[in-house]
């Protein structure tokens, strides 16, 4: 199995002098996650306006005001691949009576998988690296928000048959980074085994932990809980 692997973009060089110390600049941050389970791009402008479940779906995610956006199973793609939305999916959030908001992505699939985050214009921030798993599942931006360093991240948990070092290898990178603080937000896949009754998982016990939805991906979620 092959562990997480993640391509850079320097956005704009900064050598961390002066940073902002004060956690309570956050204090006041609204964020939203949300997996979309696609944006259904082929309804886009149906001419039945119920019908048109792309933009049910943007409106509602603009509609939560929200200053920061994780989003998961974009389902995106590149204006390379046919059918590629890059563009489409950026204008839609670009400009919205409540608020603009500049988009990062990380798509190369319109079939599957993607993760994005959307920064409102109502805040103040820069971004400084961007780092894209290869994967298409991990979305991770080094920047500063009211002067605050920190990472942030949008995360799509993928079974544990894939990759058995997923949430190690996040962490690893966090850590990389250099950011002491992080905000990690997506649809991770998880419950916690604590509301299920022993006798409802497979091998007997109720792990103190969190469990993958999907049984067999308990290394992942002991991983998880260990942070």
């Amino acid at each position: 199995m092959v562990g997480v692997s993640f391509i850079t973009e320097v956005v704009s060089i900064d050598n961390r002098t002066n940073p902002c110390l004060n956690l309570n600049v956050l204090k006041n941050l609204k964020i939203c996650s949300q997996n979309t389970n696609s944006l259904n791009f082929s309804t886009l402008n149906n001419i039945r306006q119920n019908e048109d479940v792309c933009r049910t779906k943007v409106n509602s995610l603009i509609k939560s005001g929200a200053d920061l956006v994780f989003l998961q199973d974009i389902r995106v793609g590149t204006e390379l691949n046919n059918g590629g939305n890059l563009k489409t999916f950026m204008n839609l959030f670009r400009c919205s009576k409540r608020t603009n908001y500049k988009s990062v992505v990380n798509s190369t699939s319109t079939n599957s998988r993607g993760v994005a985050i959307l920064i409102s214009d109502d805040i103040e921030y820069s971004i400084f690296r961007i780092y894209r798993s290869t994967c298409n599942n991990i979305l991770i931006l080094d920047l500063a928000i009211n002067n605050f360093r920190l990472s942030i991240c949008s995360i799509y948990g993928p079974l544990q048959a894939g990759n058995n070092s997923f949430f190690p290898d996040i962490k690893e990178k966090l850590i990389a980074i250099g950011n002491k603080s992080f905000i990690c937000m997506g649809d991770l896949n998880c419950v916690p085994t604590r509301l299920a009754k022993p006798s409802d998982i497979p091998f007997g016990e109720c792990l103190d932990s969190i469990n993958l939805a999907h049984y067999p991906n308990t290394i992942h979620g002991r991983e998880l809980a260990g942070w």
